[in-house]
């Protein structure tokens, strides 16, 4: 008999996991989908189970974080944020990129900044304003 019997209170895509997890459930494993199958309802359903899950995620989701929808970043910047044991966090490549994860946590990091161009090179910036002055 199967643990997992599809459940119309669940999406498709949640119950289509479940059901090929059934065997690895409840056994601490660590499950690693793309956006398509992730969802913050299928990350508790798989932590009730003992099983971590990572992975993209589509913004669109029910139950992602209005901010992380909303937000606009620039290239760089990260946004992150944590209920219980699921981190959802938005990162600015080239393209927003978002993630969420039952296995990590929203941690603050301060990143260096870049230094500006010819910051080292002494007395060019000088150069460039005396020679147009003149």
């Amino acid at each position: 008999m199967p643990l997992w019997n599809e459940s119309p209170n669940y999406k498709s895509t949640t119950n289509i996991v479940m059901a090929l997890l059934e065997d690895l459930l409840d056994k601490g494993y660590c499950v690693t989908l793309d956006n398509f199958y992730t969802s913050p309802e299928l990350a508790e359903l798989l932590l009730s189970h003992r099983t971590d899950v990572y992975g993209t995620l589509r913004p669109n989701r029910i139950g992602v974080p209005e901010e992380i929808k909303k937000r606009t970043l620039k290239k760089g910047e990260i946004v992150g944020f944590q209920k219980g044991k699921i981190c959802v966090m938005k990162y600015m490549d080239k393209k927003p990129i978002c993630i969420l994860s039952t296995m990590h946590n929203t941690v603050i990091v301060e990143q260096d900044k870049k230094r500006e161009k010819n910051s080292r090179k002494i007395g060019k910036n000088s150069f460039h304003k005396t020679s147009s002055y003149n």
